[in-house]
């Protein structure tokens, strides 16, 4: 399927039109200005987001959204998976991340909840709410769980609602 995925993308770019089955999924790509190459315009989402291509973020083939909201989304995720404000060095490498390389949104939450400031964070929430160091299993659930959307503030309370934290009180 990604074979004939590829064929179809060079196909489009290149001007011929390609008979797809009915159940194909098209596949778009939204380019650095904003040009239709898959027969339709980013979305202000997709602007925002940063995604480009396959829509992974990875690799070169994002776009420049507006880097103010880029900005605002790199701050909240700073809040959200490791509990303070981001740094300016660190706020305007993710914001390049974004506008220049392609990252998407996703990838930078899951390049910060899998830095080791963020497993240091699950670790102390481990030892003010259990009393102790947490265990390889926990740190790696508990990133995942950043990585997908949850905030540090949901870990602290996962972990005071947990039976080792109801058992100590």
């Amino acid at each position: 399927m990604k074979k004939a995925a590829a064929l179809t993308m060079l196909a489009t770019l290149i001007g011929l039109t390609v008979p797809t089955p009915a159940n194909a999924q098209q596949v778009c790509i939204v380019d650095r200005s904003n040009r239709v190459v898959c027969g339709r315009r980013a979305t202000q989402w997709e602007i925002n987001n940063g995604v480009g291509g396959s829509g992974s973020g990875s690799g070169s083939g994002g776009f420049q959204g507006n880097r103010e909201q880029t900005r605002r989304d790199v701050e909240r995720l700073y809040r959200e998976v490791l509990g303070r404000s981001g740094d300016r060095s660190g706020v305007d490498t993710y914001v390049n991340r974004v506008t220049r390389e392609g990252w998407s949104m996703s990838r930078v939450r899951s390049d910060m909840a899998y830095s080791q400031e963020s497993r240091d964070n699950i670790n102390d929430l481990y030892r003010k709410v259990l009393g102790r160091n947490a265990d390889p299993g926990g740190i790696s659930a508990y990133t995942r769980q950043l990585s997908e959307g949850k905030s540090l503030d949901w870990v602290r309370r996962d972990l005071e609602r947990s039976p080792e934290a109801t058992g100590r009180r």
